[in-house]
């Protein structure tokens, strides 16, 4: 139970409190399937635990992004539009001395080149990007921390109670937790 806790208090200061939305989320999930006449399994607890960091980022990321959204659309243009203007790097050249452009495809490339940094730069790309993002972001916190906090608490059940895993059938035809 003391390793456990430990390992839980460390999870805690290392993600800045995001552990605990672990708990937040085994319980929730807990009371459900409670409610359901149901056991809280190993399987739904992970869930619960994983779904509960997930949600929280992606929240935390939204009210980020809504805050800062003029900020950082015109930001994140304004990177662009430098990097498009500045002079090309050595490996750059090298490789448009390796591969010259024709006549006939420089200008069809010229075109696409065009309508594609036209599409970058628009307003609802962006967003897209951002969302698509903070999707992948908040579904890795979710999984690392989530997981993370999950394994602490099993720990400190099982120094609780002294099996493994912490739940115990109730009936003796009940299906295994898994």
């Amino acid at each position: 139970m003391f390793a456990g806790g430990l390992a839980f208090l460390s999870l805690f200061t290392v993600t800045l409190g995001l552990a605990l939305t672990a708990v937040i989320g085994i319980a929730i999930v807990g009371a459900v399937l409670r409610s359901r006449g149901r056991p809280l399994t190993r399987m739904a607890s992970w869930l619960g635990a994983v779904s509960g960091v997930a949600a929280t980022v992606a929240v935390a990321m939204i009210v980020l992004m809504v805050v800062t959204s003029d900020q950082l659309v015109t930001q994140m243009q304004a990177s662009a539009e430098a990097e498009r203007e500045r002079e090309p790097t050595a490996l750059e050249q090298a490789i448009e001395r390796m591969q010259p452009r024709t006549p006939a495809s420089s200008a069809m490339e010229d075109a696409m080149e065009e309508r594609m940094e036209d599409l970058a730069m628009s307003g609802p790309f962006l967003w897209a990007t951002l969302m698509l993002s903070s999707a992948v972001a908040s579904a890795l916190a979710g999984l690392l921390v989530g997981s993370a906090a999950w394994a602490c608490v099993l720990l400190v059940l099982f120094g609780k109670t002294g099996r493994w895993p912490p739940t115990a059938r109730e009936r003796p035809d009940a299906p295994l937790p898994i």
